[in-house]
């Protein structure tokens, strides 16, 4: 076919993501979402999940489908035993993504960061273009989970853990390298890749999950009450400690200062331990909400322990794109660039955290400020206009790259 002929405003995406990322409700889901409304700018998107496919949730002109070997079946339950950031895709799967370029003819490929590696020699034999897109450097996080576990657990853990550790590092470096770019969510995450020996990516920062919460008012009235939302994956490690650590050491203590105080805790899939906070005094569990809207409109301030973790805050973007006043650890903010006391509150320890909150109730004019210019942060950020823009830019390169020397071989 003639260069001319071939080269086209229209791109075809292939998208491979664990979890359906429609309804988007956590992290991984709001990325997915909003990499899949991008590059269906530019043309159709089929989004093969692992997990069960919800079609009627997806925009136009994405379909979504389930790879059939994992029907009925949790895809994080079906994780390579010693690689544990690879998910056993078996062979009639694999089939299956074949017949999958074969009829829908993608342009490009994405995919959900090293989960879903055993799909790559896919692509490769199909000679598309790949995106890996990690949304975070997994063998950090893997250490950083580990270094939280209770003291029997890690000692018990330190020879096993350290062998774990390097193999998905390893796995970090070489598949970053196999494909055609990478893509990582921050500096911080760009930079960690480097030095374990990686591809240097390409930063795409976080999307604001919902950017109608701009539109959220902000005005002294709603900083003057100790009113806490925590919004985030409620089965997700990082985010269940920090969640026990608000309900156990931290929220006693606010309502002992506080005694009206009220906190709600609000995201998908919440973990049995979370569940049961359901009784504790001025505190609210509410799994897998409809709409965060409403909820954000009536708190002022977000908690954050956070202490482990990886990739770009996305409970923390959210909440100053809302107006919340962000109270947090360094740890919850990393990668985000922020300065403590002009967008954010720093708080490490449990009374770092209340004190924080009822000093801020006392000086609502100024917690307005404060959330004011953490908005403005964001918005000039992380705002999708910028982010559609590099994303759409990325993906036209790298199918341009693929035409011209396809090009070249023909000739």
């Amino acid at each position: 076919m003639p260069r001319k002929e071939r080269l086209s405003t229209v791109v075809r995406t292939l998208q491979v993501s664990v979890d359906c990322p429609w309804p988007p409700i956590s992290g991984g889901d709001i990325r997915n979402a909003f990499l899949a409304r991008c590059v269906g700018g530019l043309g159709p998107v089929l989004t093969l999940c692992l997990g069960k496919a919800n079609q009627d949730s997806a925009p136009e002109g994405v379909t979504v489908e389930q790879l059939p070997g994992f029907l009925d079946k949790n895809p994080w339950h079906q994780r390579n035993k010693d690689v544990r950031t690879s998910i056993a895709i078996g062979q009639s799967d694999l089939d299956y993504l074949e017949a999958a370029i074969t009829r829908f003819r993608p342009d490009i490929a994405i995919l959900e960061g090293v989960y879903v590696k055993e799909a790559l020699p896919v692509f490769k034999k199909s000679g598309l273009p790949v995106i890996l897109d990690m949304h975070n450097i997994e063998s950090d996080l893997f250490l950083a989970i580990r270094r939280q576990l209770p003291w029997r657990r890690r000692i018990k853990d330190i020879l096993l853990g350290e062998r774990q550790w390097r193999q998905l590092r390893e796995t970090d470096r070489t598949v970053s390298l196999s494909v055609d770019e990478t893509w990582v969510v921050s500096q911080h995450d760009q930079d960690r890749l480097r030095q374990i020996g990686g591809s240097s990516g390409q930063i795409v920062v976080n999307p604001v999950p919902d950017e109608r919460m701009y539109e959220l008012p902000i005005d002294e009235a709603r900083y003057q009450n100790p009113e806490v939302l925590f919004i985030g994956h409620l089965g997700y490690a990082p985010n269940v400690s920090a969640v026990l650590e608000l309900a156990s050491k931290i929220w006693p203590l606010v309502l002992a200062g506080q005694p009206g105080a009220s906190l709600s805790i609000m995201g998908r899939s919440p973990a049995r331990a979370i569940e049961g906070l359901e009784a504790e005094a001025g505190i609210s569990i509410v799994g897998n909400p409809a709409d965060l809207i409403g909820p954000a409109r009536r708190h002022g301030y977000t908690l954050l322990p956070i202490r482990s973790g990886g990739g770009t805050r996305l409970k923390a973007l959210e909440a100053m794109a809302a107006g919340l006043v962000v109270i947090a650890t360094a740890k919850a903010v990393e990668g985000l660039g922020l300065e403590p006391d002009q967008h954010y509150l720093r708080a490490e320890a449990p009374q770092d955290f209340v004190r924080m909150l009822l000093a801020g109730c006392q000086r609502p004019a100024e917690m307005a400020l404060l959330a004011d210019r953490a908005r403005a942060y964001v918005r000039n950020g992380f705002g999708s206009e910028t982010l559609v823009s590099l994303i759409c830019e990325r993906v036209r390169a790298l199918t341009h790259r693929r035409n011209n020397a396809r090009d070249q071989h023909e000739a």
